[in-house]
């Protein structure tokens, strides 16, 4: 057995906790532990570009993973939300509608302790800032 098969889920939670997504899910092939690691790190990137060829789904995709987080109990030290793209005006309010679901739903569960919004859209900058 190697060292990083033995590490608790802890210490490797506390690890990716510093690593971006695309990062943290390369660290999946290091042993069996980690695979499944990288999708309960304690911060939830949801990047909005990189969902872009499934933007009909992002609603429904976003949902699943925070219901996902509360139902295992798995708390989330921060919820990122990048929105550095562009989206069909039907698209973005959409999203939009969606994402106060997204945050209610997170709050209401104590299940977020920090919200990061970092967007270029001028939408969601003129009603979330």
């Amino acid at each position: 057995m190697d060292l990083f098969s033995e590490l608790p889920q802890g210490v490797i939670h506390r690890i990716l906790k510093f690593l971006p997504t695309k990062a943290t899910t390369q660290t999946s092939v290091l042993s069996k532990s980690w695979k499944s690691a990288w999708d309960s790190r304690p911060i939830v990137d949801l990047d909005l570009k990189m969902l872009k060829p499934y933007e009909e789904k992002i609603p429904e995709f976003t949902m699943k993973a925070l219901e996902r987080y509360v139902h295992q109990g798995l708390g989330i030290e921060q919820l990122n939300i990048s929105w550095n793209t562009s989206f069909t005006q039907d698209m973005e309010y959409k999203i939009l509608d969606s994402m106060s679901l997204w945050l209610d739903f997170a709050l209401a569960a104590d299940a977020v302790l920090r919200i990061v919004l970092k967007t270029s859209s001028f939408r969601a900058s003129k009603i979330y800032s």
